[in-house]
């Protein structure tokens, strides 16, 4: 360190001679030193974000080259380009343009047109036109500066990946998200390749490519490559720097667009910090910020802090761009949608007819901006009761957007939904259900058919203005004369919604299934190479529709509709095909909505399915018997079943029960008088309740809801006093609404031979408490954290390979062993058959005929898919190998579970947090690896909400498969219902009626009587 430091010291003091000594006997030499040395300062403020300290050095550089070399020499192009460079890092275009171009001018006379410093600035006059919204004179420059790149210096090298990443750039801003997308990943694949892994460079690409995701809703994919980048850019630049106040804000948007409002305030305002220092107060950057947490807080109706900083974004970028910028029209949309929630309409015409008019002088009457400005503006024409203007609107904006992507796009989509709305509001309810049937369809079509998973089809049939909203009010208003059609059809869209939470889980598992050689294979690729081409198709269909007028072709773009209107009845046949020939398949991949008649014909008598919906509007209920079904409104909201599920598994801790702490009796009361108590009457003579749960509702076990007031509770023996739910019902729960399917129509019905196989005990870190996974959270991303950020991504090197240091360094679990020893002994099964620490691995899972067996265990660690948790998939956690490979990395994931071949009555999950997140609002449940087990031949699951000792947690199993092997026909839901009463009434145990000992454990898919069982 001294060394190091006087170093420093004795260089800078012979530097400070060497310059006297040139001072005073070499002129030119010192002017030249002086030079260099301005020149050093000019980048290292640059480097560190200090634009506005730099411009004074870097124009005494620019003069000292001028005098030193000439205004013709390189040195004197290059210190106008930094000069040029510090400008444009300000959003001060006016200076920087020309100095840019005086530089080119240099240069191209110098050193020729095919210089790699010609390409340089090429590039930067590009950026200077791209941030000023001039796009088509950017990509002429673009790609003038990729071609030089390209042919001096290769196709891999770190400058031609820069200017892919420009074209990609530019491109996703003109609305041509798949051509930028392939740019980005190739710019990437470059990068990572001949790039430090903390390169910025690397951390650039991570950010474009994360921005693209985000813009097609593809929150998952693009939260880990953006907390990536964010980790380099901090390493690197150091927190303060304005590269990663960019990231922060875009991680922000990330947040704010799946309404996580909370987190997003807090990178907004850290973001906008950082940007009000450097590149400073009056920068557009600063703008963008003010905007962006304006739109926070509109969103949160905290309108007094929304307006000063809207009021201020506008001025700044008035002054810095001009009145009439694309980027005024932005904020001024915004802004008018502020006013329009005030309730001052009108306002907010003002600023939305004068953002249309920005919209249209600067793209044309046909661009798409244009016609998201038509749709806005004629929302706020509605509020003022002008509908035959908001219709005009809204119909020329859904003409737009038919003509750009044709009929089956989900902004089409879109603009239905607005059109119904404005019918419904005018009483017109049959014209209004048939445009919001349109934009469904369309929806449907996409979800269901072509495999195409984005929150703008989600929103169109599920959103607060969406066909379920239509049909809800129309359903639930029994004067109107439509209400008993559309209930089935309510029942059906909110499938859809339910289905994307575990969008990302099935599509991997397709992906593997599309992997072999046999007929299933074929037709799942044929099927995403459709729905690849069909993407591609949208992609050239958005360029060609966000061109000026001029450059427009009509002829072009009707070749396209063409082709792409036939890659749809391509992926509809291939579909078809699909479910005719591989309907379990189908299932897995993408279920196709069930009717309510159907859902009736596979329930067994004394069966009832409650389906349940929440949204920001309210909370639903479906109740389907095999004679009856009903659909009604329930009296609380999402938030407030947030919180209540919320308080009561914050009191489902070992350590809160040993140190007495009480269940909240009356908060289990109260949702029962909101969620069962209203549709109680409906289910008489029912005895086994299945529950598709919603949100926090699948954090929570209904057989722990509490019927009537209870008298306070003074010991634990008390709680057998409570008048618990399962006292009434057994319960079972169903992940979606199409799993019934899964299990009574595509189920094996031969028994298998074989009583029992068990994994656990799997060689991990120290020994824990009791306690299962109580020191860790587990999820998927903190599993797939040291995956690439390109991985599962095409052209991308990497693959999705668990961490097997983070698994091997997870709490040992010894006391599984005794429990899946008890396990095999109730069910008379050979001691041979648990395998436990180095047996207990991902290749002895694989490699054995597990559908020799009818039940299969698993005691270990589980992991869910949190809410946007990132790369990876849901699974179990095995003796991971010393180094992980796609076969083998300790961690059974559920695509890999889907590829299994069991034959079991039960699959029991003994482990932490296998059956739903841990109360997190909007966490996801266990659909995927739920629907996993199902299409590899599980008829059932037994699955926890919370870690169990396992104490309780063997006689609470062994018992439920006793009595099920004892009496099959009553079915597994009660054989487990049974056991959770003989637990709570266990003599000498009173602590053992707490709910934490007997309510975690549920019944998932099967808990009717057959299916296989004895």
């Amino acid at each position: 360190m001294h060394y190091t430091h006087y170093t420093y010291r004795a260089r800078r003091l012979l530097l400070a001679l060497l310059s006297l000594t040139l001072l005073t006997c070499w002129p030119a030499q010192a002017q030249e030193l002086k030079w260099k040395q301005l020149s050093e300062q000019v980048e290292a403020l640059r480097a560190q974000g200090k634009y506005a300290q730099g411009l004074p050095i870097a124009s005494q550089a620019v003069e000292a080259a001028r005098s030193t070399f000439g205004d013709e020499h390189p040195n004197y192009a290059t210190s106008i380009n930094a000069l040029a460079v510090l400008y444009l890092a300000q959003h001060q275009y006016s200076p920087a343009v020309p100095l840019f171009q005086q530089a080119l001018a240099i240069r191209e006379k110098v050193l020729g047109p095919e210089h790699l410093d010609v390409a340089e600035i090429v590039r930067n006059i590009g950026e200077c036109y791209l941030l000023q919204g001039r796009y088509a004179q950017t990509e002429p420059l673009y790609k003038q500066a990729l071609s030089i790149r390209e042919r001096a210096l290769g196709l891999e090298h770190p400058l031609v990946a820069a200017s892919l990443n420009d074209l990609g750039w530019l491109y996703s801003n003109m609305g041509q998200i798949g051509r930028a997308e392939a740019l980005n990943i190739r710019a990437l694949a470059i990068r990572e390749k001949v790039l430090a892994t903390d390169h910025p460079d690397i951390a650039e690409s991570l950010d474009d490519l994360a921005t693209l995701y985000r813009k097609q809703g593809k929150y998952l994919e693009a939260e880990p490559l953006l907390k990536r980048a964010l980790e380099i850019r901090e390493k690197v630049w150091g927190p303060d720097h304005p590269g990663v106040g960019a990231i922060l804000n875009n991680l922000a948007l990330l947040y704010r667009n799946d309404k996580r409002y909370d987190i997003a305030e807090k990178l907004y305002l850290r973001s906008l910090a950082i940007s009000k220092k450097e590149p400073g107060p009056e920068s557009p950057t600063y703008a963008r910020g003010l905007n962006n947490l304006a739109a926070i807080y509109m969103q949160l109706n905290q309108f007094t802090k929304a307006e000063p900083l809207f009021k201020e974004a506008l001025a700044i970028r008035e002054k810095n761009l001009g009145l009439e910028h694309v980027d005024i029209g932005q904020t001024l949309v915004n802004f008018g949608s502020f006013y329009r929630l005030q309730g001052d309409f009108s306002q907010s015409v003002s600023m939305l007819e004068r953002a249309l008019a920005i919209y249209e002088k600067g793209f044309g009457p046909e661009h798409l901006e244009v016609a998201n400005a038509l749709n806005n503006l004629a929302i706020s024409y509605q509020k003022q009761s002008r509908n035959r203007e908001a219709e005009a609107l809204l119909t020329r904006a859904l003409n737009i957007r038919e003509k750009a992507f044709g009929p089956g796009h989900h902004d089409v989509a879109q603009s239905l939904t607005f059109l119904s709305t404005l019918e419904r509001d005018q009483g017109n309810d049959a014209q209004a259900l048939t445009l919001s049937r349109r934009a469904s369809a369309i929806t449907r079509q996409r979800i269901v058919a072509a495999g195409v998973d984005d929150a703008a089809s989600r929103e169109a049939s599920t959103g607060k203005d969406g066909l379920f909203q239509h049909l809800t009010l129309l359903a639930l208003n029994p004067a109107n004369e439509l209400a008993p059609s559309v209930t089935d059809e309510a029942l059906q869209i909110v499938q859809l919604a339910q289905s994307s939470g575990t969008a990302s889980a099935i599509a991997k598992m397709a992906a593997r299934f599309a992997s072999g050689d046999d007929a299933l294979a074929v037709l799942a690729r044929r099927k995403q190479d459709a729905a690849e081409r069909r993407s591609k198709g949208e992609a050239q269909l958005i360029k060609a529709a966000s061109q000026l007028p001029a450059k427009r072709d009509a002829a072009s773009e009707q070749r396209q509709r063409e082709t792409l209107a036939r890659t749809v009845t391509e992926i509809e046949s291939i579909d078809a095909d699909l479910t005719q020939r591989f309907p379990a398949y189908q299932e897995l991949a993408r279920p196709e909505p069930v009717t309510v008649a159907k859902v009736q014909r596979l329930l067994h008598p004394g069966e009832a399915m409650l389906v349940y919906g929440l949204d920001a509007s309210g909370s639903y209920v479906w109740v389907v018997t095999p004679k009856n079904a009903s659909f009604r409104a329930l009296p609380v909201k999402r938030k407030d079943l947030e919180a209540q599920v919320a308080k009561v598994r914050s009191q489902m801790a070992l350590d809160g029960a040993d140190q007495g702490l009480k269940v909240s009796v009356d908060v289990l009361q109260g949702l029962y008088t909101s969620l069962f108590a209203p549709i109680a009457p409906e289910l008489e003579g029912v005895t086994h309740v299945m529950v598709v749960p919603a949100g926090p509702l699948q954090s929570l076990p209904f057989g722990m809801l509490v019927t009537a007031p209870t008298p306070e509770i003074k010991t634990d023996a008390d709680y057998r006093k409570v008048p618990w739910l399962i006292k009434k019902y057994a319960f079972s729960v169903l992940p979606s609404v199409s799993s019934i399917q899964a299990f009574r129509q595509f189920a094996k019905t031969q028994q298998a031979k074989g009583a029992f196989v068990g994994f656990g005990d799997p060689v991990l870190g120290t020994e824990s408490d009791l306690t299962r996974g109580a020191r860790a959270k587990l999820d998927v991303a903190a599993v797939f954290r040291n995956v690439g950020a390109g991985a599962g991504v095409p052209g991308v090197q990497g693959a999705e390979i668990a961490d097997v240091d983070f698994i091997r360094s997870r709490a040992s679990l010894p006391e599984t062993a005794d429990e899946l020893r008890s396990m095999a002994k109730i069910l008379k099964a050979d001691p041979s058959s648990v395998w436990l620490q180095e047996q207990a691995t991902e290749t002895r899972v694989k490699t054995m005929d597990l559908s020799r067996y009818r039940t299969l265990a698993f005691a270990t660690h589980g992991t869910l898919a949190g809410q946007i948790s990132g790369a990876g998939e849901p699974g179990l956690l095995l003796t991971p190998p010393k180094v992980g490979t796609v076969e083998d990395d300790g961690y059974l994931a559920a695509s890999e579970i889907a590829r299994l071949n069991l034959n079991a009555d039960w699959v029991v999950l003994s482990a932490c947090n296998t059956a739903a997140a841990d109360g997190t609002p909007g966490a996801e449940g266990l659909s995927g690896m739920a629907k996993a087990f199902f299409y590899a031949g599980a008829r059932s699951l037994l699955v926890s909400h919370w870690p169990v000792a396992t104490e309780a947690t063997v006689p609470l199993t062994t018992v439920m498969l006793k009595e099920y092997e004892a009496h099959p026909q009553r079915g597994k839901a009660q054989a487990q219902r049974k056991a959770m009463l003989a637990l709570m009434n266990t003599p000498g145990r009173p602590e053992y009626a707490h709910p934490l000992y007997w309510a975690p454990f549920v019944v998932v898919g099967e808990g009717g009587a057959g299916g296989g069982g004895k």
